[in-house]
């Protein structure tokens, strides 16, 4: 709670609209209680954080991959989260993009590979295309370091880490942590 309540410190003073993406280190609960989070698909206190928003005529799409089912690094949609983003993903001509904290696929590295993807990345995937020629970006994060990979005409981003950067390459068994390279804001 102290954590929260000290983002809300930090981030008010910023004046610009906030929306959040449910990560591993998050709690849902808390979230929703010290943040104005917008009305989800489902509601209650540890419903998943999913949500959309308009913004500027382009359509935002928030998906909560946490899931007790996995053990924690890994993320996992559930069935009615995967339907849902198939809806959401239509074919439509209003731009689109969509964020969630878990990488839905494999990097390249051993350790990064095994704890930190979505464990049914391929659905997530798969449920994105039809909405490819639309879909602007899917952003994230959880991998500790900046990417930017495209994967059949998706382009997916994942954020440099507000703590720490991991150092890896395909061969290390165990990441390193990237002393050279500044936390991201």
């Amino acid at each position: 709670a102290e954590s929260y309540a000290l983002a809300v410190r930090l981030l008010r003073p910023l004046r610009v609209p906030l929306y959040l993406v449910m990560g591993n280190h998050d709690d849902r609960a808390l979230l929703r209680k010290y943040f104005d989070v917008p009305q989800g698909r489902v509601t209650g206190a540890d419903a998943p954080l999913d949500y959309t928003f308009e913004m500027q005529g382009e359509r935002f799409v928030v998906l909560d991959g946490w899931d007790p089912e996995v053990p924690d690094p890994l993320g996992k949609l559930d069935a009615d989260q995967l339907g849902w983003l198939r809806e959401q993903t239509a074919p439509d001509d209003s731009p689109l993009t969509v964020a969630i904290h878990w990488p839905p696929f494999t990097m390249g590295s051993p350790w990064l590979d095994a704890h930190m993807v979505l464990t049914n990345g391929a659905a997530f995937h798969e449920a994105l295309c039809p909405a490819r020629a639309r879909l602007r970006a899917v952003l994230g994060g959880h991998l500790h370091r900046p990417s930017q990979i495209m994967r059949d005409g998706i382009t997916y981003i994942s954020g440099p880490s507000t703590v720490l950067h991991y150092a890896w390459t395909p061969w290390e068994s165990l990441p390193t942590v990237d002393t050279d390279t500044a936390p991201g804001y």
